[in-house]
């Protein structure tokens, strides 16, 4: 496993590794060919642990591709009438509105029959404005705050600001990262459902090798929190994928577009590399179609690109061959979930589990989908939205 912000050595080291190779079957002689085969290093995987790791690879892979009919959920009831909202205002604080736009509508619909009026406040990627945001809120007096992947790293200030005008706030999809929890202060953890996520796409990827693969994993450095996600999903490949090479290439979010030209790189350094994952498509899917269009010598039909993501932009990319598959988030069940985990808060109830819920996307299930804005929102792309009434009857509304 190699490191490799631009151009890695890795290409120069298998260049050598081949020259020494070659020199040492020159040296031997007709006579000497069984001592000098012997003198080699034994490989990292046999054939038959590569064959059975493609095969449990698939299976694992299988169940994610069909529609989700149930999603499990034990959630327990509200005290009664304490999820009316009627008159107050709950403000929305995304990392950027762009990013969550279709999180955002599902927040809107779930609060929707609480009576509560939603706000949002665009962070903009920009912990300035992010901070700003908040500051507004605490000097609105709202009843209430929902942050969207909202570093406490990056927005201390904001978040101690709503602390002392005592307003409930729950940070959704972000960790604590070392934050403590406080009598108005909970967090909905991203770290198992991206890392699931993950997991799934480097699954996809040794499921469908016919050999050991060599692959760049895209990964984004933004946190402390990503990268310890990375190095999961790195460790996860090296176990699931026998004989296989893992390149991690780091970008972040606010150097995104430097990222097609180091892909390109990579591929132009490296004639082995049979596939690309990234941390997130959503962010990160132009620039890996835009990094093999740019290696030129390399052909878009030698490399299986994918990864996890969320967007109707990414689906649209398997759905043209751009991408060959998608682990997909849902963002409806993202919303309904952290809109129950604000409303838990809110009442002072304790709070619960939430499953994962994905669906991966390829060249075989994406036609059974319609991939239009008005269901990027919704559950129609992985099936019955069962979740939805059980939220509505734990809060009373059902």
């Amino acid at each position: 496993m190699k490191q490799s912000p631009l151009t890695p050595p890795r290409a120069r080291a298998r260049r050598l590794a081949r020259t020494l190779a070659a020199l040492a079957v020159a040296a031997c002689t007709a006579s000497m060919l069984s001592a000098c085969s012997g003198a080699e290093a034994a490989p990292e995987g046999s054939s038959e642990d590569f064959t059975a790791a493609v095969s449990a690879a698939a299976d694992r892979v299988d169940s994610l591709k069909g529609t989700i009919d149930d999603v499990a959920l034990d959630a327990p009831a509200l005290p009664a009438g304490a999820a009316n909202l009627s008159g107050k205002t709950i403000m929305v604080i995304p990392l950027a509105t762009t990013i969550f736009a279709n999180v955002i509508d599902a927040i809107d619909a779930a609060l929707a029959p609480t009576g509560a009026a939603l706000t949002v406040c665009d962070g903009q990627a920009q912990p300035t404005e992010i901070v700003n945001c908040m500051n507004n809120a605490a000097t609105l007096g709202v009843a209430g705050v929902i942050t969207l992947a909202v570093s406490p790293e990056v927005a201390s200030t904001g978040y101690t600001a709503l602390e002392r005008a005592g307003i409930p706030t729950l940070s959704g999809w972000q960790p604590a990262e070392g934050t403590a929890e406080t009598d108005t202060l909970r967090f909905v953890d991203s770290s198992t459902p991206l890392e699931t996520a993950l997991s799934s796409a480097v699954d996809y990827t040794v499921s469908t090798a016919e050999s050991p693969r060599s692959t760049i994993f895209v990964r984004l450095a933004d946190s402390g929190t990503t990268t310890r996600i990375s190095d999961d999903v790195a460790s996860y490949y090296e176990k699931v994928c026998p004989g296989c090479d893992l390149v991690q290439v780091d970008t972040t979010s606010a150097r995104v577009s430097d990222a097609a030209s180091a892909i390109s790189a990579q591929l132009l350094v490296d004639d082995q590399v049979d596939s690309i994952l990234a941390f997130n498509l959503d962010t990160l899917g132009t620039s890996i179609v835009d990094g093999i269009g740019s290696a030129g010598t390399v052909s878009a039909a030698d490399l299986e690109a994918g990864g996890q993501g969320g967007s109707i932009q990414t689906l649209q990319l398997v759905s043209q061959g751009a991408l060959d598959y998608v682990v997909l988030q849902s963002s409806d069940f993202m919303g309904w979930s952290i809109s129950d985990a604000f409303l838990r808060l809110y009442t002072d109830q304790a709070a619960i589990e939430y499953p994962t819920v994905q669906r991966l996307f390829d060249s075989e299930n994406i036609g059974e989908i319609t991939l239009d804005a008005a269901q990027a929102s919704s559950f129609d792309w992985f099936g019955t939205p069962t979740f939805h009434e059980t939220f509505l009857s734990s809060w009373g509304l059902g």
